[in-house]
């Protein structure tokens, strides 16, 4: 599909480039969320409840149900092909997508100051996999780079114990690369979509 396929690609870029130089570029997240919103702006959402139906996998997981060509000719075939070829979610969701990971995403960048990056790859993966989705690759995301935080510091305590100054006047600002863990949480949140629904 091609909207795994790209974003795919852009999530790899992202997390090299946060894990390297600590920030996650605007030509990489600004460019997915246009992506993702105008790809599904295209294909536009089907009628609910066909008489017939066949059913789609979506890049959110789950399933989707499209008018079979029995019902909507020719022209509802191609549709429902062409949105299982694009990976498309609808338009609608992935607005809803977009709009709930960036809200939540904002209350660690107000409270915390994270990255404005960050804000702006889980919005954009929002705006991909849709609202639902997106809330548990967050989810994810965040328990896992709790878990890796709490190792590494075990392990650092272990090796040294005491020799890690990282008070507010000892200049050291550790930063823990979330982009890595947005995409290892979306890859997941894919392949095990969440048994329940926000709203």
């Amino acid at each position: 599909m091609i909207t795994l396929f790209v974003f795919s690609i852009g999530l790899i870029i992202a997390s090299v480039s946060d894990i390297r130089w600590h920030r996650i570029p605007n030509a990489v997240t600004v460019p997915l969320a246009l992506f993702a919103l105008a790809i599904n702006a295209f294909v536009q959402d089907a009628p609910p409840e066909p008489p017939s139906q066949i059913v789609v996998p979506t890049i959110a997981g789950g399933a989707t149900h499209y008018p079979s060509r029995a019902d909507g000719g020719v022209m509802a075939g191609f549709g429902q092909e062409r949105r299982a070829f694009l990976g498309t979610i609808g338009f609608r969701e992935s607005i809803f997508g977009f709009i709930a990971c960036g809200a939540i995403m904002l209350v660690p960048y107000a409270l915390a100051q994270q990255g404005a990056g960050d804000t702006k790859l889980a919005a954009a993966i929002g705006a991909g996999v849709g609202a639902e989705c997106g809330v548990m690759s967050l989810a994810y995301a965040y328990g896992l780079a709790g878990v890796f935080a709490l190792v590494v510091f075990l392990l650092q305590r272990q090796r040294a114990p005491g020799s890690v100054d990282c008070t507010p006047n000892a200049g050291c600002e550790p930063r823990l690369p979330l982009a890595p863990f947005l995409s290892v949480g979306s890859a997941m949140a894919v392949l095990a979509p969440p048994p329940f629904t926000v709203w």
